[in-house]
């Protein structure tokens, strides 16, 4: 039983984390349009100026949370598995 606690508090854990970057990757493709808005890209240092500089980093960041939410799934079902 603790350990299906355990998995899915953190299964709740990385579906929060998940939400709040896909926020803010929303908030870069908002910026797309603005003539001149620069990204600055928190913990990295690199600012992104381009729209397909900003186009692209949204891509590759939307690849890893499709990662992190199916490994949260997994997640859910083994905890699924442990209640049965």
């Amino acid at each position: 039983m603790k350990k299906q606690e355990s998995l899915e508090s953190y299964a709740d854990t990385e579906l929060f984390v998940i939400g709040t970057f896909a926020v803010e990757l929303a908030e870069i493709l908002e910026s797309v349009d603005d003539e001149g808005s620069t990204v600055t890209l928190q913990g990295y240092g690199k600012t992104l100026s381009k729209p397909s500089d900003k186009i692209a980093y949204v891509i590759d960041e939307l690849h890893d949370l499709k990662k992190k939410a199916l490994n949260v799934e997994l997640l859910l079902e083994v905890a699924k598995e442990l209640e049965d």
